[in-house]
């Protein structure tokens, strides 16, 4: 397993260190999603920050924009290393949960908003490209837009 060090673009210091390889998740989403080499990067550590949101929120269900998602939908296709990855993160599996209505979309709304101010206390302000403000929850129209970790 390859080290996986996050750094805060503002400081450069260390914001969560987990030995984790995503080469399988990148390959597939660079093979038959074509995602660059270069977003997958960038979707990487956009998804630890997620799962690091999670972990330490686990009470509250923070959907996660479309971008980001795609990497989870990806990583959950590697079932063994998912449920592993889960184990070493929370002590359990996360689950995944997408919104089925509109309703669940827009009830989810502020949660999106929510995600989106811990996700700025913790790393900084979030990239737009990966975390778009204009995407509540009932607007998005990428993979997955309104899901949720259901722990």
């Amino acid at each position: 397993m390859q080290n996986v060090t996050m750094t805060n673009n503002v400081s450069d210091t260390p914001i969560a260190s987990v030995d984790w390889n995503f080469s399988n998740v990148k390959t597939f989403l660079h093979e038959r999603e074509c995602v660059s080499l270069k977003d997958l990067d960038h979707l990487q550590r956009e998804y630890m920050c997620y799962m690091k949101l999670v972990a330490e929120n686990r009470n509250i269900k923070l959907p996660v924009s479309p971008q980001v998602d795609q990497f989870w939908h990806a990583h959950i296709l590697f079932s063994r290393d998912y449920t592993d990855f889960s184990n070493r993160m929370i002590g359990e599996y996360i689950h995944h949960y997408p919104a089925l209505s509109q309703e669940d979309r827009i009830n989810l709304a502020p949660n999106y908003v929510l995600t989106r101010q811990l996700y700025h206390k913790k790393f900084g302000a979030p990239s737009e490209k990966w975390w778009p403000s204009d995407c509540i929850c009932s607007s998005c129209t990428g993979p997955g837009g309104g899901c949720v970790n259901d722990n």
